[in-house]
């Protein structure tokens, strides 16, 4: 069993990252200047935001981007990977995020309803940041923590395990070469 490489792990985030930024894209444009809208969309743009990887991790063992890559999610042990190991890789993501998400909302709430229809798509993320409570600021530090424990931990490991494949007890692996889905070379 070949590990996947940090070329392999980042291409696929890159690949993943791009199209979660269409996602958002097409729920920044659905919700408009709507706080109403963000009101009913936003909830749904975060599930599907946070259920991605969860989806394809927990059905097919990869995502678009890990199938790009040619690489794959399996358990430790070399079986596939189930829906308890995608659950489990995303859960410290998904616990960091509930109050993030706590605190749109407070923000949301606090923000006048034609201040909210008068600002442009920009204007918006720095609007509602300055009506969060300051919660999110200590969850941004933790989340940057969480990141860059993973990035070291995943470079210093021979297995090239990241944090959360340690909690979920999984490994993400190089596909063979005839592989359809094998597009980027192995190193």
């Amino acid at each position: 069993m070949h590990y996947a490489t940090f070329k392999q792990r980042a291409y696929a985030q890159m690949i993943d990252a791009l199209i979660l930024l269409a996602i958002t894209g097409v729920f920044m444009w659905l919700k408009g200047p709507s706080k109403q809208a963000e009101y009913l969309l936003y909830p749904l743009e975060t599930a599907l935001l946070v259920g991605y990887t969860i989806f394809f991790h927990g059905r097919f063992g990869q995502t678009i981007g890990k199938r790009m890559a040619g690489i794959k999610l399996m358990k430790a042990n070399g079986q596939s990977a189930s829906w308890k190991e995608a659950w489990l890789r995303d859960s410290v993501g998904m616990t960091l995020l509930v109050p993030t998400v706590i605190c749109h909302y407070i923000a949301l709430n606090a923000i006048p309803d034609a201040l909210y229809a008068s600002s442009s798509w920009r204007e918006l993320p720095g609007l509602l940041a300055a009506h969060e409570p300051a919660v999110p600021h200590w969850i941004k530090t933790l989340s940057t923590i969480w990141f860059w424990s993973e990035l070291v931990t995943m470079l210093l490991n021979k297995r090239r395990r990241a944090l959360h494949d340690l909690l979920a007890g999984t490994v993400v692996v190089q596909l063979a070469p005839d592989t359809p889905s094998a597009i980027v070379p192995a190193q």
